[in-house]
């Protein structure tokens, strides 16, 4: 276990910063991020979150946290995380916010590699931004990637990812 994050940011946005502290526990299984508040004479811990890559986030008056869980070898998939009062849960604005960057990484990735992880994380990302159009042609690109290598279990998560693109569609 190693160090790979320490700092103090007001999470819970109660005007008191928390200490953050992340431990990588090995480079597959990636990093845990403690959260502890102080509560009187000690830190008590408020949460965890397992990430591989981490990002602190400060919109306004809101701060979140964009954690990258590995996908397949440098892929990931992201969701912005905010304090609601009791727990940390996945925030839409921040997350419109943060896209850009998500964005940005996975054109760089595709433009050196045309691989379809990078398509799934890429619809996975466009679905929760609301860039539904964008997120049905990355399912389509991924899928005919997929197809052609014969990965039938790759095919099938672009299927459940139409699914979910589906289902956002129908909210709106």
């Amino acid at each position: 276990m190693a160090l790979n994050f320490s700092g103090l940011v007001d999470i819970t946005g109660d005007g008191t910063k928390e200490y953050l502290f992340g431990v990588t526990n090995g480079a597959a299984i990636g990093s845990e991020l403690g959260i502890f508040k102080w509560a009187g004479e000690s830190f008590e811990k408020i949460t965890n979150i397992p990430y591989h890559k981490m990002d602190i986030i400060h919109v306004d008056q809101k701060v979140g946290i964009a954690i990258w869980q590995m996908y397949i070898g440098d892929s990931y998939l992201v969701n912005v995380l905010n304090w609601n009062g009791e727990k940390l849960v996945n925030d839409e604005a921040l997350f419109n916010h943060y896209y850009p960057k998500i964005e940005t990484f996975y054109q760089n990735k595709i433009t050196k590699m045309d691989a379809w992880f990078y398509w799934y994380c890429l619809a996975d990302a466009q679905i929760k931004a609301n860039k539904l159009e964008d997120a049905s042609t990355s399912i389509q690109k991924g899928i005919s990637l997929a197809k052609k290598l014969s990965m039938s279990e790759a095919v099938q998560d672009f299927i459940n990812l139409t699914e979910c693109l589906k289902a956002k569609e129908n909210k709106q």
